[in-house]
């Protein structure tokens, strides 16, 4: 074992004794004291003590709200224990157990967050929250990483804070952080899920902009918390799902050109439903403004698409419906009848999820 963790063990279970003695001490006084009024108002004002261990030997200081001050006494041989980061703040900050004085080491930090992650340090779990609002969900995330307890902090604890927070994800900010918070702590299938949503909802512009469709003015590129290699994937898999879309429209049109349209309504139908379809899809197309679709390469509509893979299916399966009515037809005979096959969300995620896999 480490030399300083072996003194470090010594020196706390000493000044641990010191405590209970101190804190047995104070209790007798203020029982003998009888409820004086005065020794009562000579407490510190704006002073707030937390016993996260109650033999800690370690207090960690945190002024906040200008006036106020809370000391978590927590064990030293624990946070020692918890990560490289405390190991060598401790080191830094070392107590000489031959003094009655407390060891004590101050702390720029969120009280709030702290607590959360002392009691996990501690293996409290009974004092830590199930559930987390998203802001001190990030603040707790925050401080995590920063004190390097990731490990220790384990995956459970998250798995219910993000499933708690899943619900108030009501803008680009709220996903990005999500992202990057399930990337940095390792939870694989929060992330992937997440990173999907993004996939599927990302607009690039023209002009270089990548942002989700419904807030255009959230540029991905210029936010900090977005990693560049979460960027790419979204960009790279974005670009793949497109011209796959591409394909089977030109596999389509091809069909329908060729008088070999749909035969759910039998070999004698297929020659006029395919002349009928096309005929509707033209229709639509331009009532889209999209009449060179029909005479275009597929190259050159992929080119095009700026809209994100959800508003481009959206897109694709409204004009299949737009062709199908109208045609006008009997829905009882024709109903089948269609110029391409409707497009699946289900189907397109599930064909992508173990490329993602890959990926990831």
């Amino acid at each position: 074992m480490d030399r300083f963790l072996q003194n470090l063990d010594q020196a706390s279970a000493v000044r641990s004794l010191r405590r209970v003695e101190t804190s047995l001490g104070s209790s007798i006084q203020l029982f003998q004291a009888n409820n004086n009024v005065d020794d009562v108002l000579s407490a510190p004002q704006g002073y707030s003590e937390e016993i996260i261990e109650p033999r800690g030997d370690l207090a960690l200081i945190v002024n906040h709200h200008g006036d106020q001050t809370t000391a978590f006494f927590v064990s030293s041989h624990t946070m020692a224990r918890a990560s490289p980061f405390w190991r060598n703040l401790l080191r830094e900050n070392e107590s000489n157990e031959d003094t009655d004085e407390e060891w004590k080491i101050t702390l720029t930090t969120s009280p709030s967050a702290l607590r959360i992650i002392l009691n996990a340090v501690h293996g409290k779990q009974d004092q830590v929250p199930q559930e987390l609002e998203s802001f001190l969900l990030h603040k707790v995330a925050k401080y995590v990483m920063m004190y390097e307890v990731t490990e220790r902090m384990g995956k459970s604890f998250w798995r219910s804070w993000f499933h708690a927070t899943r619900r108030n994800e009501a803008n680009t900010k709220s996903l990005v952080q999500r992202l990057s918070l399930s990337e940095n702590v390792g939870l694989e299938d929060v992330y992937k899920d997440t990173l999907i949503k993004f996939i599927l909802y990302t607009r690039v512009e023209f002009d270089g902009r990548v942002y989700l469709k419904k807030w255009p003015r959230h540029n991905l590129i210029n936010d900090r918390r977005m990693s560049h290699a979460t960027l790419e994937k979204i960009k790279k898999h974005r670009a793949g799902i497109i011209p796959r879309i591409c394909a089977d429209l030109a596999s389509w049109f091809e069909h329908l050109v060729n008088d070999y349209a749909s035969d759910a309504c039998g070999d004698q139908a297929r020659v006029v439903c395919g002349s009928a379809m096309l005929g509707g899809l033209h229709k639509a197309l331009r009532y889209h403004g999209l009449g060179h679709w029909c005479t275009a390469e597929m190259w050159e509509i992929e080119e095009e698409v700026e809209d994100s893979v959800c508003e481009f299916v959206g897109l694709v399966n409204e004009i299949r419906a737009e062709a199908v009515r109208m045609l006008g037809m009997d829905p009882n005979v024709h109903g089948k009848c269609g110029p391409w096959d409707h497009i699946d969300w289900d189907v397109i995620v599930h064909e992508f999820w173990d490329e993602l896999d890959e990926d990831l």
